[in-house]
């Protein structure tokens, strides 16, 4: 799939999944200030999806989402995002200006190891959110990349490396966030769709 294709369809899934979590933007933000970025220049080139006003309204806090449609024990770490054109990645890109990655694992019910594997994912969406300070995170990775498991993405031309959960969370001492969503409710069903079949485990 040619690059920029796989990305406009990328993007449309993360705005999707961006605007169910507007009670976790809400949350984390002075009075609820957030906006979700509808800029491909932004995204794209930036790294930024959502900026929010800080907790304490004295800070501006801008976000790059990770939705993961892989039902995994790892974080993917993008290193390239066009493997074959050197395209670096989110987490190798020195353009990337956001301060906070919001890595967000995306399941059907909790219980589940994979997906839709009991009748309860056929109503319910989980979303496990964690806020990881950017910058630490991308030094990290440079020094320490070569310990972990380089995989290809077929899809999209990528290739990152796989760092187990359990790792990083202890790491950068991690806090997880969860979120149940119904998927009668037609905003969850348009981020269904969006799935397109390729959530798979890892």
């Amino acid at each position: 799939m040619f690059y920029g294709m796989q990305f406009n369809k990328d993007l449309n899934f993360s705005e999707h999944k961006d605007i169910l979590l507007s009670d976790y933007w809400k949350e984390r933000s002075f009075e609820g200030r957030y906006l979700i970025v509808k800029s491909y220049f932004l995204q794209k080139n930036c790294g930024i999806d959502v900026i929010l006003q800080g907790r304490d309204n004295k800070s501006e806090h801008k976000i790059d989402t990770k939705h993961d449609r892989v039902v995994s024990n790892n974080f993917f770490l993008e290193e390239y995002s066009d493997r074959d054109n050197k395209v670096d990645g989110w987490i190798t890109k020195e353009t990337c200006y956001a301060d906070y990655i919001y890595y967000v694992f995306w399941t059907g019910c909790d219980k589940c190891s994979e997906y839709g594997n009991c009748m309860k994912c056929k109503k319910e969406l989980t979303a496990t959110a964690y806020a990881i300070n950017y910058s630490k995170l991308r030094d990290w990775f440079l020094k320490y990349k070569d310990k972990y498991f380089l995989i290809d993405v077929i899809v999209s031309k990528a290739n990152g490396r796989l760092v187990p959960k359990e790792e990083l969370i202890k790491i950068f001492e991690l806090k997880k966030k969860v979120f149940h969503f119904n998927q009668e409710e037609p905003i969850v069903q348009k981020a269904l769709d969006l799935f397109g079949g390729e959530i798979v485990s890892v």
